[in-house]
């Protein structure tokens, strides 16, 4: 058993979803994300190192910014 199966909690103030986020695609149908690009390469993982806890507001900007996705509040609050 994975000690990342069920954990994905973050403050009140944000929405999260990892389906929108695993689900986000570029216009050649590429997939923009997965799951290495916030938690490094877990494949071979024995602990939840990168996995629980939450992410800074800057990192999550930073990625939205390099996939090209909005940074508008609304996006991840409401």
């Amino acid at each position: 058993d994975s000690p990342w199966d069920s954990y994905a909690k973050q403050p009140d103030l944000v929405y999260f979803s990892h389906k929108v986020v695993m689900t986000a695609q570029f216009e050649d149908g590429r997939l923009k994300s997965r799951c290495a690009s916030c938690h490094g390469d877990k494949a071979d993982s024995v602990n939840g190192e990168k996995i629980k806890g939450k992410m800074l507001m800057g990192k999550c900007m930073d990625c939205h910014t390099a996939l090209n996705i909005s940074n508008a509040c609304a996006v991840c609050h409401d």
